[in-house]
């Protein structure tokens, strides 16, 4: 299967890292870019299925980027951005935009919005009666399938299970938790959790969702 090919355009390095690397554990190829000179400088040289455009850059707007790309390429856009304005939304649906996402980013609802611009299926089908998640001694279960997990992402998930569709907040993980000491290395567990889930869980679904800022749950 051909990879997906994601150009993020944001500004705001932070924002950006965490975007980049969720899209990554999903299994997206994704480039960045801080401006428009950078970002159309990969355009004319990659062939992107999505473009995710902030709307505030430091050498110009997404406005001016949205109006130059879509004048000559047909790259399916998502405007994200802190805007909320009706005016403004409406003004980058007029020149082009396919979709607009308001900040803070709900990234598992990004990803499906991605797959629905792609004409891809989102929907996770549970129509079995076996529970998705089962635990038998010391293993994890994903439909029958035996999860190859350390003991420290083990713990984890057996709270996210726990505590399923409820946002639960990194203080809470790492005070449950004695053997993770900080925010940065529960952020470790956690990406190499969801690399594991991704490898069984379907296409274009997202199991383990990040609260930016907050914490993370398992919506299912």
């Amino acid at each position: 299967m051909l990879s997906i090919k994601i150009l993020v355009v944001e500004d705001e390095q932070e924002t950006a890292q965490f975007m980049c690397e969720y899209l990554q554990d999903c299994n997206f190829t994704v480039d960045y870019a801080e401006t428009i000179t950078d970002a159309l400088f990969l355009i004319r040289k990659n062939n992107y299925d999505i473009l995710l455009l902030d709307l505030h850059l430091s050498d110009s707007t997404g406005f001016e980027l949205l109006r130059k790309v879509k004048s000559t390429h047909r790259i399916p856009t998502i405007v994200v951005s802190g805007e909320q304005e009706t005016t403004v939304k409406i003004h980058a649906f007029k020149l082009g935009a396919d979709d607009y996402v308001v900040k803070p980013v709900d990234m598992e609802e990004l990803v499906a919005r991605i797959w629905v611009l792609l004409g891809k299926p989102t929907r996770i089908d549970l129509a079995s009666g076996q529970p998705l998640f089962q635990t038998k001694l010391d293993k994890i279960l994903y439909k029958d399938k035996i999860l190859d997990l350390t003991k420290t992402e083990r713990d984890i998930l057996l709270i996210l299970i726990e505590n399923k569709n409820i946002t639960v907040s990194r203080e809470s993980i790492t005070n449950a938790l004695n053997n993770i000491t900080s925010h940065r290395s529960l952020d470790y567990h956690i990406k190499n959790l969801r690399k594991k889930l991704s490898q069984v869980e379907e296409k274009g679904a997202t199991l383990l969702r990040t609260e930016y800022g907050v914490g993370y749950k398992l919506q299912y």
